[in-house]
């Protein structure tokens, strides 16, 4: 259940959502959800007619049964009610971007502010709760007729979008919400498009990720093994006690790995509205669990396939 409205005057848009999410939980038999709730602000200028700047903020918060009235409030910068409610919420504040220029290009981005220090920051700790995620990119269109490319960097620190209390991290239904690979990641993207003729078109999609992710060791306190938190999780709790280590925190970090993503798909349409398809995709995943005996296994599938379609479009699976 959600609430969405948008506000239009001049050259500002102004957008507010205010949703029931469900919380983590655990898979088995029916059950009643537990539930979560978000509200969420954006608001944009289209300063000329080339160049639009955004910002925008979220909170997630944890109720048991309700939604919290003050967040209703439509005016945007939520921080200073979630301050006054004595902090128990998860806010998240931003900007964006977009520059379209010559008629064929346009370079995006987006930054995401979590929580962080000034101090720790200046002085390159590398502290845990120093949170944020960026995002740029450029598309290109025509670069020769009909040949169109997309290259896209994005940069997820450790820990971002968590919280102390996990009820309050950004995921909806057992997943995340901004990112499939959570947090404490980097991956760079790539998508070229050709249609060399008006019935065949060629579409490759290139992804390489770096991810972080935890290990297992043993607690010489209680001799039990016991799971790190290097940030990569984000359904986990992230404050001072239950982090592997305050400072130092990089991407990449304990079983941290990568994934390399290659798809190359060729669509005929013989008929209108119906699609021929083939398919290669190659996909490598690799991880190092430091904690049982250094290893570093690899995981690669290659996969093809042909399939036709009749009047829709291609899903692909990024993963």
């Amino acid at each position: 259940m959600f609430l969405k409205f948008n506000v239009n005057f001049w050259r500002i848009s102004y957008q507010s959502i205010f949703a029931e999410l469900t919380s983590q939980y655990q898979r088995g038999g029916d059950q009643l959800l537990p539930k979560k709730y978000m509200a969420l602000h954006h608001a944009s200028i289209q300063a000329t007619h080339w160049l639009n700047i955004s910002v925008f903020e979220s909170v997630i918060m944890s109720r048991s049964n309700h939604f919290e009235l003050q967040y209703l409030n439509p005016i945007i910068f939520y921080r200073g009610v979630e301050h006054a409610l004595g902090s128990p919420d998860n806010v998240l504040l931003g900007g964006d971007y977009k520059v379209n220029f010559l008629n064929h290009v346009q370079i995006y981005g987006q930054f995401v502010l979590d929580e962080f220090s000034f101090k720790n920051v200046a002085k390159r700790t590398r502290w845990w709760a120093n949170k944020y995620a960026m995002q740029v990119g450029m598309k290109y269109i025509d670069i020769v007729p009909n040949l169109d490319a997309q290259a896209e960097f994005n940069l997820v620190r450790p820990f971002t979008y968590t919280s102390g209390d996990p009820k309050t991290n950004y995921t909806h239904y057992n997943q995340p919400l901004a990112h499939p690979l959570g947090a404490g990641f980097y991956e760079f993207l790539l998508n070229v498009r050709y249609q060399p003729v008006m019935r065949l078109s060629f579409n490759l999609r290139m992804m390489y990720a770096k991810t972080t992710g935890d290990t297992l060791w043993v607690n010489p306190q209680n001799n039990k093994w016991e799971m790190t938190n290097f940030g990569g999780d984000i359904f986990r709790s992230a404050a001072p006690l239950t982090v592997t280590k305050e400072f130092g925190n990089r991407i990449g970090q304990g079983a941290g790995g990568s994934i390399a993503y290659i798809q190359l798909l060729t669509s005929y349409m013989p008929w209108h509205n119906f699609y021929v398809d083939f398919e290669l995709l190659y996909r490598s995943n690799t991880a190092g669990d430091k904690s049982i005996n250094n290893r570093n296994p690899a995981l690669s599938s290659f996969i093809y396939s042909i399939g036709a379609r009749l009047n829709f479009a291609y899903k692909s699976h990024e993963f």
